[in-house]
């Protein structure tokens, strides 16, 4: 199956923004995915990673967040380190039980070394080292996340797409239901900043 993934703000739907936010489900960056997809994506994690960098790199810029920005840039680090150490250690525990020395050449995809020409035995070691200090390593970058971030700053994008849908149909005068799993968060973030700016107008006007 060809998968296309969203790569950008211009065309990821808003919803589908929101349901990455709350649940992480990368299979949300896929064009056509919705809730209801039966289909079991074989998604590469390294360019779902890049990808939802990218959007959020864009969505910072859009909303002049920063904090977001940081914010998501600590979730995808200890996301990829999670990723890397569950998958060496799934190609450890196969080589363990085939002895299959290809399996092995997988390390060298998740950033581990492995050559085949050298001493076995020592680089699984040096892998199983490696993994334990990816550990380590995870654990500090949560515990600095949460006493930097906690809830709150999840809180700058998470909202109740329903209500404010409809709260920029009346504010924006649209004469029409707009569609969160089609519309684009860069054009979100637009109407968003238009509705806003129209309420401090207003606020001007009534305080004159």
């Amino acid at each position: 199956m060809d998968i296309k993934l969203h790569k950008s703000c211009d065309t990821l739907p808003i919803y589908n923004f929101y349901k990455i936010v709350d649940t992480a489900d990368l299979r949300y960056l896929v064009v056509g995915y919705d809730d209801f997809d039966e289909v079991k994506y074989e998604l590469k994690s390294d360019e779902c990673n890049i990808n939802w960098s990218k959007i959020l790199t864009e969505y910072g810029e859009l909303t002049s967040s920063r904090n977001v920005l940081l914010n998501y840039e600590k979730q995808i680090e200890i996301k990829y380190l999670e990723t890397r150490i569950s998958s060496g250690e799934k190609i450890l525990d196969i080589y363990a039980e085939f002895g299959d020395l290809e399996v092995l050449a997988l390390l060298k995809e998740f950033d581990f070394s492995f050559d085949e020409k050298r001493d076995v035995e020592n680089q699984i070691n040096m892998a199983v080292r490696r993994i334990k200090g990816l550990r380590n390593k995870v654990r500090i970058l949560k515990a600095n996340y949460i006493l930097r971030f906690g809830k709150k700053q999840k809180e700058e994008i998470k909202t109740n797409l329903v209500k404010s849908a409809l709260s920029l149909e009346l504010s924006l005068d649209i004469g029409r239901e707009i569609n969160v799993r089609t519309t684009s968060v860069s054009k979100w973030v637009y109407m968003v900043d238009i509705s806003n700016n129209k309420a401090k107008e207003y606020e001007k006007i009534k305080n004159k």
